[in-house]
């Protein structure tokens, strides 16, 4: 093989590895931004139960009795534990890169 095709090659698995990190990185940012939006407002729910906006789901905001949707029930259960996955993954994707 001569020397150009091995550099395109490389140059171009180099690009597919950067892409990839890349994209984890704003999964990690965009569900970090996520949260903080989430816990910010999360305490301007109604007080009383509101079915017609299915905010249904009871949720204790520092001492204070809110309701919540289900979405946004399920966003405060699994998204940190879907952004360790990410970032874990993340940290596979980079570790494998400087192997290469």
């Amino acid at each position: 093989m001569s020397r150009l095709v091995r550099t395109a090659v490389r140059d171009s698995r180099t690009l597919k590895w950067k892409v990839a990190i890349c994209l984890l990185t704003v999964f990690m940012f965009t569900g970090m931004g996520v949260w903080w939006i989430l816990l910010g407002t999360i305490c301007q729910g109604p007080s009383v139960p509101v079915a017609a906006t299915g905010r249904t789901v009871q949720y204790n905001c520092h001492g204070s009795v809110v309701f919540i949707t289900q979405f946004q029930d399920r966003l405060l259960h699994w998204l940190i534990p879907a952004m360790f996955v990410v970032g874990g993954f993340g940290q596979w994707l980079i570790r494998r890169y400087k192997r290469t």
